[in-house]
């Protein structure tokens, strides 16, 4: 629970059943037919070691009847890092016998040479091996792949995406799941009269122009951080374009004025927010993900906390903060220099037009925080 990647988790049996694994149940009862394993460690047992979780609860409490597959070179990793086995062969042994069914590394056939001579020894038996291949194979049986289908969809498929129905539903999915957090004098929804083109919508922050944070990542590429491949149709799904469809471009200032990381020079800013009518602060990350997205501190940067603060040093047009993040950072420091502050957490590409539609009260936010936002990071 320290928020980095593969680290050891503490969580008692309560907290473990209430909290942390309906969502895995109702993933099974949806229809998942395949679980990848957490790479990390729960109460001392890794997760490629865990019978209980992967065996126990899994598949006889929740009547998975799918596949389970290693995270990539978990099982190795029994033996080298975790040191649960003295051997390769007993790290593919232990997770076998836990309840991993497939291993996710297409490199290396180890894992396959070391079950073959665990099954001839008996340390693992034929009756398990057996399982495991028949989860697989149901799998792929329900796939079609034995009744002349293949892995790869044919060509009519992509009469299949990019669907309408598919953009509304995740509108309605990104407005679902934004939060109020501060709404200092009902300041939401904004007074869209208030807008004009003398005193415009003032719009700056690191995520208002990307679409990066917005989706996060395995968008696109694994980290999801590169903007440059997204489909040049789909630029005009940032929350800064989203706006301007909205009100127009008239009505609208836009000022880059910093990176995640570090300010530009801000006195354009400064000066406009002096005559806005409302000033629209997007702060967050940048898409991230795995060991690559690992921080030491959950204060937000630096560079966008002073953001607000030189702002607020400036005027007193109402700042409604808007978050873009897989994770609360904290940002007690300007807190108290917001008129209001949302979480839109990591809302897809409608990601933009969900947050036009609350903040003009076109739809309520009604999400609900899933955890309870730290002021201090040892307040976790």
């Amino acid at each position: 629970l320290s928020g980095r990647d593969r680290t050891p988790a503490w969580i008692d049996d309560r907290h473990m059943h209430e909290y942390f694994l309906p969502p895995f149940e109702e993933g099974v009862r949806a229809g998942a037919v395949s679980v990848m394993i957490n790479p990390g460690e729960v109460n001392g047992i890794p997760g490629h070691a865990n019978y209980h979780l992967l065996t126990e609860i899994l598949k006889e409490r929740y009547q998975f009847h799918g596949f389970t597959v290693s995270d990539w070179e978990e099982i190795k990793r029994l033996h080298f890092r975790d040191h649960t086995a003295d051997t390769p062969k007993e790290a593919v042994r232990q997770a076998v016998m836990a309840g991993v069914d497939m291993s996710m590394v297409p490199f290396d056939y180890s894992f396959y040479n070391l079950t073959l001579e665990c099954v001839k020894d008996g340390s693992i038996p034929r009756t398990r091996l057996d399982d495991a291949v028949r989860r697989i194979l149901r799998v792929k049986y329900a796939l079609g792949l034995f009744i002349g289908n293949n892995a790869w969809p044919d060509s009519s498929a992509i009469n299949n995406f990019n669907k309408s129905e598919y953009e509304a539903t995740n509108l309605q999915a990104a407005r679902q799941v934004i939060t109020l957090l501060k709404n200092n004098g009902n300041i939401l929804p904004l007074n869209i009269t208030r807008i004009t083109e003398t005193n415009k919508l003032l719009i700056t922050g690191p995520t208002s122009n990307v679409l990066t944070s917005l989706n996060g990542a395995w968008s696109y590429i694994w980290q999801g951080n590169d903007e440059s491949i997204y489909p040049k149709n789909l630029t005009n799904k940032t929350i800064l374009e989203s706006f301007r469809k909205r009100l127009g471009s008239a009505k609208i200032d836009y000022y880059n004025s910093s990176s995640f990381d570090q300010l530009f020079n801000i006195d354009n800013l400064l000066n406009a927010a002096q005559s806005a009518s409302f000033i629209l602060v997007c702060l967050g990350e940048k898409a991230y993900t795995e060991t690559v997205g690992n921080i030491n501190d959950l204060i937000l940067d630096n560079a966008q906390l002073q953001l607000v603060e030189q702002i607020r040093n400036r005027t007193q047009v109402p700042i409604i903060i808007v978050l873009v993040q897989g994770r609360p950072r904290i940002i007690r420091r300007i807190v108290d220099m917001s008129s209001a502050i949302l979480t839109m957490y990591l809302p897809g590409m409608e990601g933009g037009q969900a947050l036009v539609d609350v903040l003009f009260g076109d739809y309520n936010p009604s999400g609900r925080l899933p955890i309870t936002y730290p002021k201090y990071n040892h307040h976790l």
